[in-house]
């Protein structure tokens, strides 16, 4: 009977901390449509907006913090090598962000869509194309700071945390479904992936650091080849392929990068008891 309400109280749990994520989400996005229509920039007004989600997601988080103050220090154990974590979880964000880009090629390839609507070919070279300044400041504290930070202690921490009790390979898969239908439509696969990598790291290194150090990579990543930086000569290379060549070239990208990541992710280095 008690390991029966145990595990009630876990899935009533789990439940709870996905309505108020979305609950977040629901009014960032109420936010960022009046921000949007008040004259602010598409991306500004994104960026702007995570805040407050931000801090209604704290605000109905603090009494599960309130409840257990010693969590998250437990949880941000110390490394028993620095480098190591650090070099191994910015692996796992470079890897995760590659995988994300076969993900994008077998997209670009299906009937539904076109390789010119992914890319433009207009030169040949590298082009810098970005935010000035304090947008772009705005969006890498967003992305590569606040975000892991605050989505990592949620995901890998409390929820990950609550189906791990049950086992590791179905909480793996479980917690990493849940991380990625907080996210868009377009983007559901590419953080299911991204979810299981990370998770793999957290069981293994027992520290929310590593998986944290590797959203703020993949974060930074995505703020720079995705806004910042274009890449005509290659551009123009994937616009010759068929789109079968360039799916296939799409799958096996994303594979490869992904098995990679979980590769690596258990490599990651344990935390001091």
């Amino acid at each position: 009977m008690t390991a029966q309400r145990s595990t009630a109280a876990l899935k009533v749990s789990v439940a709870v901390i996905m309505l108020f994520q979305v609950s977040a989400l629901f009014v960032r996005e109420l936010v960022r449509l009046e921000l949007t229509q008040a004259g602010t920039p598409p991306g500004t007004a994104r960026y702007q907006s995570a805040w407050v989600g931000f801090l209604v997601l704290v605000m109905l988080m603090w009494p599960y913090w309130r409840q257990h103050p010693s969590l998250l220090a437990s949880e941000f154990r110390r490394p028993d090598s620095w480098l190591g974590l650090v070099l191994t979880s910015v692996a796992i964000g470079v890897s995760t962000r590659i995988s994300s880009w076969g993900v994008t090629f077998v997209s670009a390839s299906l009937p539904a869509n076109t390789v010119q609507g992914k890319w433009t070919a207009v030169d040949t070279g590298l082009t810098w194309l970005c935010f000035d300044g304090g947008p772009l400041l705005l969006a890498v504290v967003t992305m590569a700071l606040a975000t892991p930070a605050i989505e990592e202690v949620i995901n890998r921490s409390y929820i990950l945390g609550a189906l791990v009790r049950k086992g590791i390979g179905f909480p793996l898969l479980y917690s990493a479904g849940l991380f990625a239908v907080l996210h868009r439509p377009d983007g559901m696969l590419v953080a299911f992936l991204f979810g299981i990598a990370v998770a793999v790291q957290k069981i293994h290194c027992r520290t929310l650091w590593g998986p944290v150090i590797a959203h703020g990579t993949f974060n930074m990543l995505y703020i720079l080849d995705a806004h910042c930086l274009r890449y005509p000569a290659v551009e123009s290379v994937l616009l010759t392929l068929p789109a079968f060549g360039l799916g296939s070239l799409g799958v096996g990208i994303g594979v490869a990068a992904f098995l990679l990541a979980v590769k690596i992710a258990r490599w990651s280095g344990a935390a001091a008891p």
